[in-house]
């Protein structure tokens, strides 16, 4: 059973979830490691013990970039062909931030699409921000095959708790940022992020009270564990206490508005009517805050039960609502309007630690494939070279030549034609010629293929500078790893997946490899 590893890296906290797959996915654990705002060596010490702390084993990990460090952006293109949208979708967002496509990293989900267009969502970070990402998380043992967007994770999280046909919120108030999610079963209606979260209550405390900040965090706490924000007072036994309470409410209540303020814009941007709001992440421990989120937005607020199969542990739920939704992409398809598709790593997952031999899957397979591929480049190579050999012996005869060899092509000027096909075969002579022997191609996938990797070749064709190999495994990561380890291995330049696709419990895809330049060619003169 496949165990993803969802890991949230907040700046306060870390928080990791690992769920099974299964028909109801499930929380197998969970934890959670201070952050306190570390940095570089010190954040990847923590993540390493975050990682020791794993109880494993888990066959991947899914993170997420934070909303401080990334944008998502949802729009429409006037057409729905994916490989249009591929094509374009730079130069679209290009238009709509104030940033270099080029310093970068670019992802992008089609939400929906029609007749009309597509609703796209593109994901956008500087490239710097995600290499140091993936850098920290990789050193401490924790490479993820996946780098989410953490607002997007959460739609994936909303998916789990049900979304009706209205759109209901989902929203996760942070340290230092209130995530918001707004969709509904059919779409995602909306994402925003805003700048408030649980520092503004801990800062007000400071000033308030004169306290150092961590002094005001711990006083923080001791508030949340006895009261209801939504209905502090001022009679308590002394002045101080009094003046930390009504500082707590006021806080609260702030961060309540702004929430309010955020829905009643999506609401009018979007024209549509919120049915219910969920409240996750830390805040939404604080007793009394849906109530006050209810009161400012004149909305149904309240603290969704965990999803199904994520009552097995507490710490899982709400405060790691990120993380649940980063794990649970791994645990169930997000395609087909359950939730995120985005990844930062456009398919350069890959552990450094797998170089072996898959030569032992891949071997057995070489000797029919090669016979075949052989049997039928000879025959390619003597039916084109017999046509050129007739074409050139019989010019005197050009139209009954061509009318018998080419008989749908209608007759217009003969010769012309013919010298057109006779050139046309000549390239296609030209390449059987120089393309790497069949034998060699698949001596160099035995070779370079990774040992523990589970790929079975369906088949492989040749033709000119160009492999296509076709097969199936039970894991995306297979297919990551293959492509990684055969990338730059001679004869083979660029290595790229065409398609893959889930088959049942199958994964069926098509890799293409691209052999170098020397090899395309025939060799080096």
């Amino acid at each position: 059973m496949a165990i993803t590893l969802g890991v949230d890296v907040g700046r306060t906290a870390i928080k990791a979830v690992a769920i099974s797959g299964g028909k109801v996915p499930s929380v197998l654990w969970s934890a959670r490691v201070a952050a306190d705002r570390a940095e570089g060596a010190e954040l990847t010490e923590r993540l390493a013990r975050l990682r020791a702390a794993a109880k494993g084993p888990f066959e991947s990990v899914i993170a997420a970039l934070g909303s401080d460090a990334a944008s998502l952006l949802l729009f429409r293109m006037p057409f729905s062909s994916p490989k249009l949208i591929e094509q374009t979708l730079a130069g679209e967002v290009e238009g709509l931030v104030l940033a270099s496509i080029d310093d970068q990293h670019l992802s992008h989900q089609i939400l929906v699409a029609d007749k009309d267009g597509a609703l796209v969502a593109a994901a956008l970070a500087p490239n710097a921000a995600v290499e140091a990402r993936l850098a920290t998380l990789t050193q401490a043992g924790l490479e993820p095959r996946i780098l989410d967007l953490d607002v997007a994770a959460l739609w994936t999280t909303a998916t789990a708790l049900g979304l009706g046909a209205e759109p209901r919120a989902l929203v996760d108030v942070g340290a230092t940022t209130t995530r918001i999610v707004v969709a509904s079963a059919s779409r995602l209606v909306a994402v925003r992020t805003v700048a408030v979260g649980g520092d503004l209550v801990t800062a007000a405390l400071a000033a308030k009270l004169g306290l150092e900040p961590a002094d005001a965090e711990s006083r923080k706490l001791e508030l949340l564990a006895t009261c209801d924000v939504s209905a502090l007072g001022d009679d308590a036994d002394d002045a101080v206490a009094a003046a930390a309470r009504a500082t707590l409410r006021d806080a609260y209540a702030a961060i309540a508005e702004d929430v309010a303020l955020s829905l009643r814009a999506i609401e009018l941007k979007a024209r549509v009517t919120i049915e219910k709001v969920w409240l996750v992440g830390g805040a939404s421990r604080a007793r009394g805050f849906d109530r006050l989120v209810a009161e400012h937005g004149g909305l149904a607020a309240e603290v969704p039960a965990p999803p199904d199969g994520a009552t097995a542990e507490s710490t899982a739920w709400p405060e790691g609502a990120v993380a649940y939704g980063l794990a649970l992409r791994g645990a169930r398809s997000s395609r087909g309007g359950r939730g995120s598709d985005l990844n930062f790593r456009h398919g350069g997952f890959a552990y450094g630690r797998d170089v072996r031999e898959i030569t032992r899957r891949v071997a057995p397979l070489a000797i029919p494939i090669a016979a075949m591929l052989i049997a039928g480049l000879v025959s390619f190579g003597v039916r084109y070279g017999s046509l050129r050999r007739q074409a050139t012996a019989v010019r005197a005869q050009v139209i009954e030549v061509f009318r018998a060899e080419f008989p749908e092509v209608p007759i217009q000027d003969p010769e012309a034609q013919t010298r057109q096909q006779i050139g046309i075969l000549d390239k296609k002579i030209a390449v059987f010629a120089g393309t790497a022997p069949p034998a060699e191609v698949l001596r160099a996938i035995s070779e370079a293929a990774p040992a523990d990797v589970d790929v079975t070749l369906d088949g492989m064709t040749l033709e000119g500078g160009r492999v296509t190999l076709e097969g199936r495994t039970d894991r995306f990561e297979s297919i990551d790893k293959l492509k990684t380890a055969l990338t730059g291995v001679e004869p083979f330049g660029e290595v790229r997946v065409q398609d893959q696709a889930k088959d049942g419990p199958q994964i069926r895809f098509t890799m293409v490899l691209e052999l170098a330049r020397e090899d395309a060619a025939g060799g080096a003169s």
